[in-house]
């Protein structure tokens, strides 16, 4: 699959179509998982998949799908984090919290953002090539592994998300993803590590080994 940064550059992704249909398929065509949300006149129930979206974290829905999803007019849908989509999003729910992200991160204000139709705060989108936790940070949530937000263009309880900053995602490394969650209360690693069945099988020591640790760092995340 071409990573989404090479597809991102093709300036593709959320480029001001018409519909939530159009928007939801220029993400998928940019390697976005992407799941149908219920929409309408209440904000939380609105946010909510309208499938059992659990096959979306390891399977992208065809585009065929998504029209059929969205042909009776859906007003929302969700773009799935994690590996699935190489991304991950950092969600603020504080208005001081954000303002303390863009300050003392400049250098990642260079990505993509949407402004979220809830609240009004800014959704930082970044490319990854690694797996990460989901987490709750001090002012808002780090949006990785098991979640998915509310994509841009979709209308919620009459509130629309809508593109901050139109330019490809910028790739996060491991270092600036640290400091950030450092910096907003998270202190354990937030990588996540290669389950056992991703361990390559061999009768060496260091096999039974990484079996162990696999365990080990399962258990202790």
């Amino acid at each position: 699959m071409t990573s989404v940064q090479a597809e991102l550059s093709s300036a593709r992704l959320f480029t001001e179509p018409n519909t939530v249909l159009s928007h939801a398929l220029d993400a998928r065509e940019c390697g976005c998982s992407i799941i149908p949300l219920k929409g309408g006149r209440n904000q939380v129930i609105g946010k909510q998949p309208r499938i059992a979206w659990q096959t979306s974290q390891t399977q992208h829905a065809s585009s065929e799908q998504i029209e059929k999803w969205f042909k009776g007019g859906s007003s929302a849908y969700g773009i799935v984090c994690g590996q699935i989509s190489r991304l991950i999003v950092i969600d603020f729910d504080e208005p001081d919290a954000q303002a303390k992200f863009i300050q003392k991160f400049p250098h990642l204000m260079d990505t993509y953002i949407v402004k979220s139709g809830g609240r009004g705060t800014l959704h930082f989108y970044f490319e990854v090539d690694f797996s990460v936790k989901t987490s709750k940070i001090r002012g808002g949530d780090l949006k990785a592994e098991g979640s998915y937000v509310v994509g841009a263009g979709s209308q919620i309880a009459g509130g629309k998300w809508e593109v901050f900053n139109d330019v490809p995602l910028k790739r996060i490394a491991r270092e600036d993803l640290d400091d950030v969650m450092s910096a907003f209360g998270i202190t354990r690693p937030l990588i996540l590590q290669p389950s056992v069945e991703s361990i390559p099988k061999t009768n060496s020591l260091n096999y039974f080994t990484s079996i162990y640790e696999a365990f080990v760092q399962q258990f202790q995340s």
